[in-house]
């Protein structure tokens, strides 16, 4: 009797499954960019909202073949190849570390503000030139570990009256850094060129993530100070995720020939020049997330719908493949039709009641000339509680969406129904 096929497969095709299962999702830790179709995974993994629970999915994860490490030597050499604990670093502070073996193999850095007081204490002597050190320390160690590698930096807890220092120290090392392709970054002080410092000293950025300070105290008079923070010229710029606060940016000077994929939280005073940015850079934006500032849309009622995607909306976005916004605050004129490209329409707001699932699903539904979504992106109480599957109405539309070919999922992935 002949073996079963599963066991005359080489081990070495084995090996190779097994590692593309337990180190699949790690590449979007140092990833760069993204596409429309994996973009809710990258956005997991980028800045305050994703970083903190995809490490702990991460941490369970290295939990797990910390077990597998074990086994026998054979497993834990092929382990410590998925292993992203030497790569992504989440650094309490801003102080040099002297192990320099630590730093070898570096692809992310996180400046995670745990040790922010002692970062910024007065009685530092140097107190804001820690990082600038930090990557001197590296080019140090050039000749042992040889060039930085980082990839990637998320460096989101920075004070204002440090911040020129701290911009000027970085973008001293910026030779050092000439594999960065990825920069989330908070920018609490206006006065200082961060735009312009950026282009000159990082002009291959992939992915950006600008992230300006709340601060209650200082609506609505201290806004208009972010209006000059001055133009943004990155050529191959495809990923900008822009979090404002309420603050008002002049997008007009910003030229980002290669933006593909923009996820913006905006006001609505701001929504009339985010739209012109956009539609600017239109040609070639496959993703568009907007999320509204939750503090500017306080009292808004699902009839105001303060923000309009007007008539022309899907002409000017041919490429157009994945849209996320408000349900109860965006108004669209018109649907795409058939031969649009769009693939994916994700809902912002949290789904609490069936009336709400309906209004969405009927608008889908409601005419063959709609464009037929392959993916619908929902969630909300109403839907993770397992109310929908009693309800005659949502079970009517749901097989009318599964007809068309469109799955009903939630921001993970996981099917609905």
């Amino acid at each position: 009797m002949k073996d079963r096929p599963w066991n005359r497969v080489p081990v070495e095709i084995w090996e190779h499954i097994l590692f593309e299962v337990i180190a699949f999702d790690s590449i979007y830790v140092s990833g760069t960019s993204c596409t429309s179709s994996n973009y809710f995974a990258f956005k997991l993994t980028c800045g305050n909202a994703g970083s903190t629970g995809y490490r702990e999915q991460c941490q369970r994860r290295e939990n797990y073949l910390l077990k597998l490490r074990c086994v026998c030597r054979a497993w834990k050499a092929f382990v410590d190849r998925s292993s992203v604990g030497s790569s992504w670093i989440l650094a309490p502070t801003l102080w040099v570390e002297r192990d320099h073996k630590k730093w070898r193999d570096v692809l992310r850095l996180d400046y995670s503000g745990h040790g922010a007081m002692a970062d910024w204490s007065s009685t530092k002597t140097d107190n804001s030139m820690g990082l600038s050190a930090w990557l001197v320390q590296w080019n140090q160690m050039k000749k042992s570990c040889g060039a930085v590698k980082v990839k990637r930096m998320e460096l989101l807890y920075l004070r204002q009256e440090f911040y020129p220092n701290f911009m000027t120290g970085l973008c001293d090392v910026a030779p050092l850094l000439r594999n960065l392709r990825s920069l989330a970054l908070t920018i609490p002080n206006e006065e200082y060129p961060t735009m312009e410092k950026l282009a000159d000293h990082f002009p291959n950025l992939t992915h950006l993530t600008l992230s300006m300070p709340l601060n209650i105290r200082d609506w609505p008079g201290g806004f208009s100070r972010y209006e000059r923070l001055g133009p943004l010229k990155l050529n191959q710029l495809e990923v900008l995720f822009l979090f404002p606060n309420g603050r008002p940016i002049d997008l007009s000077t910003w030229w980002l020939p290669s933006l593909r994929h923009i996820h913006i939280r905006l006001g609505v005073s701001a929504w009339a020049s985010t739209y012109a940015f956009l539609k600017h850079h239109a040609a070639n934006i496959e993703t568009i997330d907007l999320e509204i500032d939750e503090f500017r849309s306080m009292g808004w009622g699902p009839s105001e719908k303060p923000f309009v995607l007007p008539s022309d909306f899907w002409n000017a976005f041919v490429h157009l493949r994945l849209l996320r916004c408000n349900w109860c605050l965006f108004k669209f004129e018109t649907l795409p039709r058939q031969q649009h490209i769009l693939e994916t329409f994700a809902v912002a707001d949290s789904i609490g009641k069936a009336a709400e699932l309906v209004d969405i699903l009927q608008t889908w539904v409601g005419d063959l000339g709609i464009k037929h979504l392959k993916t619908l992106v929902l969630h909300g109480s109403y839907l993770s509680s397992g109310n929908y599957l009693l309800d005659f109405q949502v079970r009517a539309l749901t097989l009318q969406l599964r007809s068309r070919g469109t799955r009903l999922v939630g921001p993970s992935g996981e099917l609905w129904s």
